[in-house]
């Protein structure tokens, strides 16, 4: 993941924006200079086109800042026919290209973000690492070999006026949005990532052909991963220094959260906390089965697997349900197709948010309060959502259920158009739920405990020793 002009004021809020340090330590968050940062959108983000995005700064000084969306893909295709709609030779070009949503403005414009180790025609060094290329004969060097080692080509991007970033880096929504987004963050930084692929012979050269280095890559899958000091604390993995990287990817509190893998754990490989999987490689009939059965393991806390699809596997699962799940009830024939109509999803997600609304106003509380109000008055709005879910233990248990539901839907409806009128209500739900979640975790329990000393002070009848018992031989 990771100028060409003055740059235009993209959007008028942003509404609370954390910074997250790139690889390269560029920029300087004291001076609020951000060039080669990271801004992640707060879980509160109300407009549609910044949702849930990550943004590369590519630029910011006192004339103003530009980045690009780097989370967002719209698609991939043969990259010789990208090149033919935009009238470049394209002999001797090979492979495909993904194209990503960079930002709102001039989303006609490409931009070709990417290593620092290709310098070329439009080219502009961002960091020792980094790199931004505007002209797209790029494209071409890449499709030849001759390209940079990694990239990401974006249409359109963000922009900022002078001063206008400085000023919304300086606000935050609110103190409990600002401690939500903080310990994101500290849980991003603190995630550890490893490759997992199967060894072979001569695999050093191999690789070394590509201009990777598989060595650091074999030596963790062969020692093993380092474990962090709040587990060396516990008493079961009492000296221990490393662990099996298998063993740490299941166990939950190792900061292993991330695995890139080849064949190796697809199949047979059981980790209940697994939420995540994507595909990026062609898979049919038990092995697509067995693999996304990887994501679908129940665990606590967790609603659903999410399987995000780069390769088009639809109408791979389709064939392996009508193989190994059966036809159609009623005795219908053909596949079951698991994908269900847009309508039906958002209107399963419409149904699920109005059962909590209702809940919470047969209890003289409101989600809208949450959404429209700010700082104080936002605050005690969220308080009341609370102890309207608190009204006693079964309320409680019933309103998690309603919000998980609705998180499920959601992730059903995620790349479905229309879901964003329904984001603002979902994140009013999870603000609720988190802070349910966090009080628990949080519980004071010590004036219980007590009084359960008391109790048991009271029943206990304290005697001389020997008094009351038989000195008779048994």
């Amino acid at each position: 993941m990771k100028l060409t002009r003055t740059i235009a004021l993209a959007f008028a809020a942003f509404a609370a924006i954390f910074i997250a340090p790139a690889s390269d330590g560029s920029g300087f968050v004291g001076g609020r200079y951000v060039t080669g940062q990271l801004l992640v959108a707060s879980p509160t983000m109300g407009d549609p086109r910044f949702a849930d995005t990550v943004i590369y700064m590519v630029n910011h000084d006192a004339g103003g800042a530009m980045g690009l969306v780097v989370n967002r893909a719209m698609g991939s295709g043969p990259l010789n026919k990208f090149l033919e709609g935009l009238n470049i030779d394209t002999e001797g070009v090979s492979g495909n290209i993904r194209l990503h949503y960079g930002g709102p403005v001039e989303p006609w414009r490409g931009f070709l973000l990417h290593t620092s180790d290709y310098i070329g025609p439009g080219t502009t060094l961002i960091s020792k690492e980094m790199a931004l290329t505007v002209k797209l004969n790029v494209l071409k060097e890449i499709g030849k070999g001759n390209g940079p080692r990694q990239s990401l080509l974006a249409f359109g991007y963000a922009g900022w006026a002078p001063g206008q970033l400085e000023r919304e880096l300086a606000t935050i929504a609110d103190e409990q949005e600002e401690l939500f987004c903080r310990r994101q963050l500290d849980w991003m930084r603190e995630t550890r990532m490893a490759v997992v692929v199967s060894e072979e012979q001569g695999e050093v050269d191999k690789f070394r052909k590509w201009d990777l280095d598989i060595t650091p890559h074999r030596r963790l899958m062969k020692e093993g991963i380092d474990l962090p000091e709040s587990m060396r604390a516990k008493p079961e993995y009492r000296n221990m220094q490393t662990m099996a990287l298998d063993d740490a990817f299941k166990a939950e509190e190792h900061p292993l959260r991330v695995a890139i893998v080849c064949a190796m754990w697809l199949t047979g490989f059981d980790v209940p906390s697994l939420a995540t999987l994507y595909l990026d490689k062609p898979l049919k009939a038990h092995t697509l089965m067995q693999a996304i059965a990887r994501a679908n393991r129940v665990n606590e806390g967790k609603n659903n697997g999410l399987i995000v699809d780069y390769c088009g596997i639809l109408k791979n699962l389709r064939k392996a349900l009508a193989t190994f799940a059966g036809t159609q009830p009623e005795g219908e024939g053909g596949a079951i197709d698991p994908a269900r109509p847009d309508e039906e999803l958002l209107a399963d997600l419409a149904e699920a948010i109005a059962l909590v609304r209702a809940f919470l106003e047969d209890r003289d509380a409101t989600l809208d309060d949450i959404i429209q109000k700010t700082g104080f008055e936002r605050n005690a709005a969220i308080v009341a959502c609370k102890e309207a879910a608190n009204e006693n233990d079964e309320s409680r248990k019933r309103f998690e259920v309603m919000c998980r539901e609705v998180f499920k839907k959601f992730k059903a409806c995620i790349n479905v158009q229309g879901v964003n009128a329904h984001r603002s209500d979902r994140d009013a739900i999870n603000i609720v739920y988190k802070s349910l979640q966090q009080d628990r975790e949080k519980a004071d329990i010590s004036g219980i405990i007590r009084q359960l000393h008391l109790l048991v002070n009271d029943a206990i009848e304290v005697r001389p020793d020997g008094e009351g018992y038989s000195s008779s031989t048994y």
